[in-house]
Formats: C-alpha cells, sequence, structure tokens
C-alpha cells in the first residue's frame, strides 16, 4: 500500500512537472469573457468593484435604559435547573472492597490454547451445538472450570464466551 501510495504522488509531481507550468519566457492567455462561449439562457456577469475604505467602523453601544421598569424584556424564562429540594448526601464513608486473593484452580486468570483447532460450545457437552472454533495459541480467560473436565472460557482474540474442554488450555506464564 505505501509503495502504491508513493508511487502515485510521485507519477502526480512528474506530471506536474513536466505539463503543469508553461515553458520559461511564455505566459499563460488571458482569457475575457467575450472568448469564452456561453451555454444558451447564460449570461456572463461582470464583477462588481471593490472599494476599500481607510476610515474605521465604530459601532455605538445600545442605550441603556435608566430604570429597570423602562428596559423592554426579551428573554424567555427558563425552567430552573436547580432541585426543589435539597440533595441528600450519605455521610457513611466509602471503604473499598478488599482484593481478591487469586483463585488456586486458575478462574480469572489468562491460559493458553494448547490444540490446533478446538471446538468452542454453547454447554459442557460434546453434544452441544458449536459456536466457533479457537486456534492454538490463542489467549482464554477461565471464567469457571468445571469438575466434568470442561471449562467457561473467554476467547479474548474472538470475543467468544463458551465452554471448551480443560485439556486442551494450560495456564500462561
Amino acid at each position: 500500500m505505501f509503495k502504491w501510495v508513493t508511487g502515485l504522488c510521485a507519477a502526480i509531481y512528474l506530471t506536474l512537472l513536466v505539463f503543469g507550468a508553461p515553458p520559461e519566457g511564455e505566459e499563460l492567455a488571458a482569457l475575457t469573457t467575450d472568448e469564452v462561449p456561453l451555454a444558451t439562457g447564460f449570461v456572463a456577469l461582470e464583477p462588481e468593484p471593490i472599494s476599500f475604505t481607510s476610515e474605521p467602523i465604530v459601532e455605538t453601544p445600545a442605550p441603556v435604559a435608566e430604570k429597570a421598569s423602562e428596559a423592554p424584556v426579551s428573554v424567555t424564562q427558563l425552567p430552573s435547573t436547580q432541585p426543589s429540594k435539597p440533595v441528600e448526601v450519605s455521610k457513611t464513608p466509602i471503604t473499598p472492597e478488599p482484593i481478591a486473593e487469586p483463585d488456586p484452580n486458575g478462574v480469572g486468570e489468562i491460559w493458553q490454547v494448547t490444540g490446533s483447532r478446538v471446538n468452542l460450545r454453547k454447554a459442557a457437552t460434546t453434544r452441544a451445538s458449536v459456536v466457533g472454533q479457537t486456534l492454538k495459541g490463542e489467549r482464554a480467560e477461565v471464567l469457571e472450570l468445571l469438575d466434568t473436565g470442561w471449562a467457561r472460557v473467554f476467547i479474548i482474540e474472538s470475543g467468544i464466551e463458551a465452554y471448551m474442554s480443560a485439556k486442551f488450555i494450560i495456564r500462561e506464564g
């Protein structure tokens, strides 16, 4: 892709070099509106001249009313965004939850797929429908390890959450 873009830029540059500028000593001829044929129904308009003045533009401020009752009111009254009653704030301190100890079984950790092509299933049985496949080396977060030899996993590369045989995954690290 980079080679194509570079080649295209170089081709445009060379084309402009060769055909873009008039030969030295020559100037481009200016066309007048008399020389340009117009389509039927169109009229050539002469550009209006622009005049510049050296006088500064001064804006005068609007007169200020002496009394508030004299000032015209043109502002629409918007509903208040303030709550009608005060908001109660809890005074109990927020305590952070303790950090959970890592699961000795490896639940919640990232594991690696060891099988060359492993079926991902809707349920923890070979009779369940296949929802996808994972390849060797892909990473899976183990969500649950079952006693039946199955694991509920989230495959990071594909974003699929499904069941797979636990014998086809090992802990990373």
